[in-house]
């Protein structure tokens, strides 16, 4: 029988801790926890952290939650609790301050998806360090999805279920975040390999 803490230790621990605060949130009220720009620069700064794990509705929390679950399937096992615990704060920290620095005109945002969209690149990029034809693909996918999106917007269906305009700008801004720290992941297989 597994103890404790070995339980603790497994990757998939981390992401189902992830998805309870989701929840959690949830039962709060939108107005004390998401990112509202005014408040922001009021000192409310707690905001550009919960707003990453705030959400419109139940579909788009079952939007991300699934993606988060599905996430902890296909790259789980490339991080260890603490190192994606770290990595998901970095991104919805980037993605909130990025909204706060680069876009004025957006007042309201809640949501994980533009930290899944990083998470989902630096997940693709480990793929294709390990030559995996995937990895290659998923990454192209997520530049040319986004790339997309900055000119022709979201699918209106996604957004009559979340009640909400889709902020694609939030993706760009995960996948640019995550290309920041892209070189660390590199940095960290050459490490690695050297060490071996």
């Amino acid at each position: 029988m597994p103890k404790i803490k070995d339980t603790l230790a497994q990757p998939y621990f981390a992401y189902g801790i992830w998805l309870w605060a989701i929840l959690i949130v949830a039962l709060v009220p939108d107005t004390w926890v998401s990112y509202l720009r005014y408040e922001v620069s009021q000192g409310q700064l707690w905001r550009l952290f919960s707003a990453g794990i705030a959400h419109t509705n139940g579909y788009h929390l079952l939007f991300n939650g699934a993606a988060l679950v599905v996430l902890a399937f296909l790259h789980g096992h490339y991080f260890r609790p603490n190192q994606l615990h770290l990595l998901l704060i970095y991104l919805v920290l980037a993605v909130s301050i990025g909204l706060y620095a680069f876009y004025p005109d957006t007042s309201h945002y809640v949501g994980l998806s533009g930290a899944l969209h990083g998470l989902v690149l630096i997940g693709a990029f480990i793929d294709s360090q390990k030559k995996m034809i995937t990895g290659y693909l998923l990454f192209a996918g997520v530049i040319i999805k986004v790339i997309y999106e900055q000119f022709w917007g979201s699918t209106t269906s996604v957004e009559s279920l979340i009640d909400a305009r889709v902020a694609t700008e939030s993706h760009l801004l995960g996948v640019v975040a995550a290309l920041v720290v892209l070189p660390l992941f590199r940095l960290a297989k050459t490490t690695r390999a050297t060490n071996v």
